[in-house]
């Protein structure tokens, strides 16, 4: 009895919340979340800065909606195993720099589009709002997408114990 006691102690979510090294031990794959849980939490905070200064648009919601995402996944990966949660990371920051890549290339339809140059063109029978300029925060946010998709990719690919 005493035994299991101990053993459940040393494995228990409280007892590894005061115990940080017996944490790191019992889930090798920590500093990998932490990692990418950094680049989750990056790109969140550019999208969320990015939604706030456009206003009531519709690019904005999706903005916030996307900082909302990532900041929850942020979070959520340093507390469970990441299977599932580091490919839920993978997947929004692909789809995320899908979405900007299509914005300064092509562009995006005009119902989701926030263009600073004004007008619409028509690609392969779809219109189209005008592609956006690279600008600083795009290029944040895609360096953090890619960082993030990495350590998601290394900790997908990370045998589990």
């Amino acid at each position: 009895m005493t035994v299991a006691a101990a053993e459940h102690a040393r494995r228990s979510p409280v007892a590894l919340r005061w115990a940080p090294e017996v944490a790191t031990a019992e889930r090798p794959d920590l500093r990998l979340a932490r990692a990418c849980a950094g680049a989750l939490l990056i790109g969140a905070g550019v999208h969320a800065q990015v939604g706030l200064a456009h206003g009531g648009t519709t690019f904005a919601t999706l903005s916030l909606l996307a900082a909302a995402a990532q900041l929850a996944l942020g979070i959520v990966i340093c507390f469970r195993p990441v299977g599932l949660i580091a490919s839920a990371a993978l997947l929004i920051e692909l789809v995320l720099l899908q979405l900007y890549l299509l914005n300064v290339t092509v562009g995006l339809p005009p119902a989701i589009a926030h263009s600073h140059l004004a007008g619409e063109h028509v690609v392969l029978g779809y219109t189209l709002a005008l592609p956006n300029p690279v600008d600083v925060d795009g290029v944040i946010a895609v360096v953090s997408e890619l960082v993030g998709t990495a350590w998601a990719v290394v900790l997908l690919r990370k045998p589990s114990r």
